[in-house]
């Protein structure tokens, strides 16, 4: 039987703090991830972006509601070249007092690229303002005939009635876009899933590891079996009893 293992690490926490996010005081202020999948032996990869409703201005519609809108700007470049680009504007949900905002917007975006090394450079401009920030990584593309995919963190999910850039796996995932958690936190979900080029059965094996024991904390670990080339996995695990510490989770 083949042994993969995956980890992504986890970071419980009794106060709030920003983690992989770019933000500049008085400016816009947003977090950023991205996660590697594949369909029918094909790369892919996702991008969640989350942007603080304090970080932007509003202007008033006709409606007598305000809101706020980004000019987004995605590249994938290639030994100089620019393989790929998307441009798009996001926008805020619609909101009648600016004095109580208290809330995020999400976008979430879909990329089928060749096997490679890129540069990933994104770029947020305040339409309203046009205050800009941004933001560049490496990441390689790869297929995967064995293994698993990333780890989505997720926020939120239902079953798919009908699909859409949300949709993986039979569920819409709202993602989850950070991986440090607070009291306000109680649950933990993820999503991967296990690719294989043969029907093997293996078994799934998904746990929360303290990082400081290497061991399973409160019997969180779930398991299932799989006998096929593919396998998605949503697993949801309480988390409403850990200490303040950090954790991995472990596939």
């Amino acid at each position: 039987m083949k042994n993969y293992l995956f980890t992504k690490s986890l970071f419980i926490c009794s106060y709030l703090l920003l983690f992989q996010s770019f933000s500049f005081a008085q400016q816009i202020d947003a977090r950023f991830d991205i996660a590697h999948f594949q369909s029918e032996n094909t790369p892919y990869i996702e991008t969640y972006l989350s942007v603080n409703g304090n970080g932007v201005s509003y202007l008033s519609k006709v409606n007598g509601t305000f809101q706020a809108q980004l000019a987004v700007v995605v590249e994938f470049v290639q030994d100089d070249n620019i393989i790929k680009v998307d441009k798009y504007n996001l926008y805020s949900p619609e909101i009648k007092d600016t004095s109580l905002i208290d809330f995020v917007f999400l976008d979430q975006q879909r990329y089928q690229l060749s096997e490679g090394n890129y540069t990933l450079s994104l770029s947020l401009t305040d339409n309203n303002t046009n205050k800009e920030i941004k933001h560049k990584q490496e990441i390689e593309i790869k297929s995967k005939n064995n293994g698993f995919s990333d780890i989505q963190l997720v926020e939120s999910y239902k079953q798919t009635i009908e699909k859409n850039i949300l949709s993986k796996g039979g569920y819409d995932l709202i993602p989850f876009i950070s991986n440090l958690y607070n009291t306000d936190n109680t649950k933990l979900s993820c999503y991967f899933e296990y690719y294989s080029d043969k029907n093997e059965e293996v078994l799934i094996q998904s746990s929360i590891i303290s990082q400081s024991t290497q061991k399973i904390v409160n019997n969180l670990i779930k398991r299932k079996k799989c006998n096929s080339m593919f396998d998605a996995s949503l697993n949801t695990f309480p988390i409403e009893n850990l200490s303040s510490g950090t954790y991995y989770l472990k596939i």
